[in-house]
């Protein structure tokens, strides 16, 4: 038995997705060999919008193939600001 894989976006990622697949776990059928970025870009997910690709627990590349099974977790860009110009002394 095939179990599915399971995919979660995080902050920003999910104002790409349909309003339904937003901010909750997705959980895909695999049909062959399919490859992370194959499925964010059948979702609408810009590349360039993601910065890290988590599954079960260890960064991969975006050609990783999903396997049946795997919790994928994919972030956003990461964004820092300096403030050490506001910080009280």
């Amino acid at each position: 038995m095939n179990l599915p894989a399971t995919f979660r976006f995080y902050a920003g990622l999910n104002e790409h997705l349909p309003p339904s697949f937003r901010m909750r776990t997705l959980s895909v059928s695999l049909r062959g060999r399919v490859s992370i970025r194959q499925t964010t870009d059948s979702l609408g997910i810009p590349s360039d919008a993601i910065d890290l690709i988590l599954v079960n627990g260890d960064p991969v590349d975006p050609a990783y193939a999903v396997q049946p099974g795997d919790r994928v977790s994919i972030y956003p860009k990461f964004e820092t600001f300096d403030i050490s110009i506001l910080r009280r002394h």
